[in-house]
């Protein structure tokens, strides 16, 4: 069975990781996430949450699908700024101080 089949449509009906792991014959949800990687690389559009307890989903419609795109880009902000902050250092290093 295909990965993408098993991930419910709906985020009320999510899935969380370790579920979704022992449905898809994953030995650990690392592995899952490895594997919800590359379907989205290969344009799979696979939604998350962290609401009751979180999991994955894939949207039943334009608004899951609107929710979903906010959160990834709040989430790739606060990412840049983490990295900014670090390569600032960085720079401080490499010039001595």
């Amino acid at each position: 069975m295909n990965l993408i089949d098993i991930i419910p449509v709906g985020a009320e009906h999510a899935v969380t990781a370790k579920r979704l792991a022992n449905l898809a014959g994953c030995k650990s949800v690392r592995e899952l996430q490895h594997e919800l990687h590359n379907l989205r690389c290969r344009g799979a559009v696979i939604c998350s949450t962290t609401e009751n307890g979180g999991g994955y989903y894939q949207p039943a419609n334009e608004q899951e699908l609107r929710q979903f795109v906010r959160s990834m880009r709040s989430r790739a902000k606060k990412i840049k700024q983490a990295i900014r902050a670090a390569e600032k250092m960085l720079d401080k290093s490499v010039q001595g101080g």
